[in-house]
């Protein structure tokens, strides 16, 4: 008996080493709840004194409860759990979220303590939950605005954001598009003009009105972009405001097709033609000049009562 109580104290002393040595915190509870031991790791995360903690219900420093409950029910009746999210209360009253992995000590088929490895995420929730805010920010922002407005990866070109405008012009479901490039999307025609446009932004970490031309829903469209370089959730993203300008190029266009044919149609006719504004002459033809003697500078000086 005596050989015995001497490998079982040995065991103790090794089993205590090997939590207060352990790299991250690490507990011990009773079938109770009650900490049976901690290492100074776990204190230090907590910030208590290890006579406060030590003997106190586990669920005294849980914030939520409900997860007390429902672990020590898993402690009990499983084997292990593994990554089980909380959120602990520290002595000064702060909070710290943590994923607790438990894995049960049994004797003689009884359960006798569980030991949890505790891993602190605070930092990780802390940036999660700034990156959601500052989405949720961007998210309104962009919805509010009338023009298509993306929000893509400036290393990338991956589309984190898009308002319902940039939706219905390129024609399909918001998630077929969030996530994915324009190149994926099939919205710039060639790479080099995706290169040549992100020069433009790069140095300046922004532009104003640069003509570009995409492929939207099978079909070429002319837009106005301006653009801001910027972090969202600590990537570096372009936020970018295109105006549709296809019709009115279209237009211009038109009407320039139109002036050409006149301008020919003008230029080779045998009767004379003159444009003005009401006050002074605008535009004359050869005939024109001809039939008056006056040579076509002197005209356009011209008022148009002559």
């Amino acid at each position: 008996m005596a050989q015995n109580g001497s490998r079982d104290g040995h065991a103790l002393e090794g089993y205590e080493e090997f939590i207060q040595q352990a790299p991250g915190p690490v507990q011990c509870l009773s079938p109770d709840g009650t900490v049976l031991r901690a290492n100074q790791v776990l204190l230090d995360l907590l910030g208590y004194e290890r006579n406060r903690y030590i003997g106190q219900p586990f669920g005294d420093c849980h914030l939520d409860p409900g997860v007390v409950k429902d672990m020590l029910t898993a402690f009990t009746s499983r084997e292990a759990v593994t990554d089980a999210p909380a959120r602990l209360r520290c002595e000064d009253g702060s909070i710290r979220d943590v994923l607790i992995s438990s894995s049960a000590y049994k004797k003689d088929g009884q359960f006798v303590h569980t030991r949890c490895f505790i891993r602190d995420i605070t930092q990780e929730r802390q940036t999660e939950r700034a990156l959601r805010k500052s989405r949720d920010g961007l998210e309104k922002v962009v919805r509010l605005c009338p023009e298509p407005m993306p929000v893509t990866t400036l290393a990338d070109g991956r589309l984190l954001e898009a308002n319902d405008a940039y939706i219905r012009l390129a024609g399909l479901q918001r998630q077929d598009v969030i996530g994915k490039t324009a190149v994926e999307l099939g919205q710039w025609t060639r790479l080099e003009d995706r290169e040549r446009y992100l020069s433009q932004i790069e140095g300046k970490g922004k532009s104003r009105d640069v003509e570009v031309t995409a492929c939207f829903n099978e079909e070429l469209r002319d837009f106005l972009v301006s653009t801001e370089v910027g972090e969202v959730g600590g990537e570096r993203c372009i936020v970018s405001v295109a105006k549709d300008v296809t019709e009115r190029k279209q237009a211009e266009a038109q009407l320039r097709e139109s002036e050409a044919k006149f301008r020919t149609l003008a230029e080779n006719s045998r009767v004379g033609i003159v444009v003005s504004d009401g006050l002074r002459i605008a535009y004359t033809n050869p005939m024109f000049s001809e039939s008056t003697g006056y040579t076509q500078t002197e005209l356009l000086s011209m008022d148009y009562g002559l």
